[in-house]
């Protein structure tokens, strides 16, 4: 590439100490030559902003926000995204980890693709003691082509891609009001925004970008597990629809989804109250011919 568009990577702040050494890491590992960084403390309950701000200080790319306004999970994250100034855009979770920037190569990607919104790769699990417990790449549609049949597959959690960590196009998320609600607990809101944005155009899977979820005690993932009740679902897909309502509106879009609503919901709920044993039973209903038929007619959507 010639020419570097603007990337504007965003770091929202909360009860961060703990990770400055993480948040520094994935700073300095960043080497794509025009970006803006933006680190932000809307609460500002310990000192991590201020350690990152003496950090950085003669580092032009940073610029350091405090605030105690209290915004919202949601509202921060849709704060950062209105007053980012690159062409593409990603938020960067405090407590994970991005040894592999790469991020050259995904702005050529999008560059290239006017198909593709969004570029997002594989991922580590890592448990309390930051052992990866788990290495997964993005599911794809097995109609092995982008369709509302991959919208549905990633609004019920079947793409399992973490999107929400990728590299998108600040544009597509803005212009069409594609931004995080405040979700009942908090609990999916990402989940929702994917599905969003999958209406929009296609994500890409980059095998060569890959990062490090952490899962530890008071981390928002612990929190849904041990929190978790049906009524989550149900407000989850409420969003979505609210999306597919506002970004697409055809009627049979809108049926298929309704049709489809209530029994993975309920399917969902069984699944997880039941052992793993009856998971699988539950998983496979209503049966394999009839999730491909479903699929082929979505894919004709």
């Amino acid at each position: 590439m010639t020419e570097y568009p603007l990337v504007t990577n965003a770091i929202p702040l909360f009860r961060s100490k703990r990770f400055v050494e993480i948040i520094i890491a994935n700073i300095e590992a960043i080497e794509y030559p025009n970006i803006q960084i933006i680190i932000s403390d809307r609460h500002q309950y310990d000192d991590a902003i201020d350690i990152l701000e003496a950090r950085f200080s003669e580092d032009s790319r940073v610029t350091i926000l405090k605030a105690k306004d209290e915004l919202t999970y949601a509202q921060h994250y849709n704060f950062l995204l209105s007053i980012g100034h690159g062409k593409y855009f990603r938020w960067m979770p405090h407590d994970d980890s991005y040894p592999r920037c790469n991020l050259k190569a995904k702005v050529e990607i999008l560059e290239n693709h006017a198909q593709y919104v969004l570029v997002n790769g594989p991922w580590h699990d890592l448990d309390d003691d930051g052992n990866v417990v788990l290495f997964k790449h993005p599911t794809k549609s097995k109609l092995g082509k982008w369709s509302y049949e991959t919208s549905v597959f990633v609004a019920f959690g079947g793409y399992e891609g973490h999107a929400f960590k990728g590299l998108f196009r600040r544009d597509v998320a803005i212009d069409n009001g594609i931004w995080l609600f405040n979700t009942s607990r908090i609990i999916s809101p990402e989940r929702c925004w994917e599905y969003a944005m999958s209406l929009m155009g296609e994500f890409y899977n980059y095998p060569e970008f890959e990062y490090y979820k952490r899962y530890y005690p008071g981390s928002t993932h612990k929190i849904w597990q041990s929190q978790w009740r049906p009524s989550d679902i149900v407000h989850g897909w409420y969003y979505k629809f609210k999306y597919l309502w506002k970004l697409d509106g055809r009627p049979l879009r809108i049926i298929a989804f309704l049709v489809l609503m209530a029994p993975l919901t309920f399917r969902k709920i069984l699944a997880d109250k039941n052992s793993i044993h009856r998971n699988n039973l539950i998983r496979r209903f209503p049966g394999r011919r009839i999730k491909l038929l479903m699929r082929k007619l979505l894919s004709k959507l």
